[in-house]
């Protein structure tokens, strides 16, 4: 573990506090300032990663958390700054008012669900909720590209390779949540992820692939007419 931290912070993670808390507690992070993506060896252990596992249950997990990072890059905030952390230009103005349309789509999206007969507020977790729609498509488009044979089936799951692709994107997210502890963040704002339930259920229905991998009827919940995305 100290020569990891050693080589992270050789390729220029200085901020050695940040980043040795990092590790201690299992992170995955972009940081803006030097335009990294950090991943901690983790997230390489099972549940969530095996070398045996199905090829796409994994780019379907950890190519969605990889997708997740790198999209903060263009995230609301952060899509103002160049390469190197330093502010851009601003975009075209007809570029800019397209990705704030589409971003308020999501935020209406999700603000519109609720939990536990509370709402969840799409407008504090929209950075995320960008960046979680817009990782799936990555991590498919990636395992699409590098797919060269199926997989065989694993026993007593008869799902074709899309449909593990998406397995393994709902499994990186799984979670028992406990009423009063969601109700208590939803109430007050403490959490600029959307709970669980629904970085996987909304982020899937807004994908039509997902919806032909399962066979979802046009109009379902999980199938919706209208869909949002920032990023196609």
């Amino acid at each position: 573990m100290k020569e990891l931290v050693k080589k992270l912070y050789n390729k220029g993670l200085t901020d050695t506090i940040q980043l040795t808390t990092a590790v201690d507690l299992g992170w995955i992070g972009y940081y803006a300032f030097n335009n990294t993506v950090l991943i901690t060896v983790d997230q390489f252990q099972q549940p969530l990663f095996e070398p045996s596992f199905s090829k796409p249950f994994l780019y379907g997990g950890l190519g969605y958390i990889v997708g997740h990072e790198v999209t903060h890059a263009f995230d609301i905030v952060i899509r103002a700054w160049d390469e190197n952390g330093l502010p851009l230009i601003d975009w075209p103005p007809r570029s800019d008012e397209e990705y704030l349309k589409r971003a308020k789509c999501l935020a209406d999206q999700y603000s519109s669900q609720t939990l536990y007969g509370a709402h969840l507020c799409g407008n504090k977790t929209v950075l995320e909720d960008i960046c979680d729609n817009n990782a799936v498509r990555l991590a498919y488009k990636a395992f699409k590209a590098h797919a060269l044979a199926s997989d065989p089936i694993l026993p007593g799951l008869n799902l074709t390779d899309d449909q593990m692709f998406f397995l393994g994107f709902g499994q990186k997210n799984c979670q028992k949540m406990v009423e009063s502890s969601a109700i208590f963040r939803l109430d007050f704002g403490m959490d600029i992820h959307s709970p669980n339930p629904y970085r996987v259920n909304m982020t899937l229905s807004n994908y039509p692939e997902f919806a032909k991998a399962f066979n979802c009827p046009l109009g379902s919940p999980m199938n919706p007419v209208k869909k949002c995305a920032v990023w196609e």
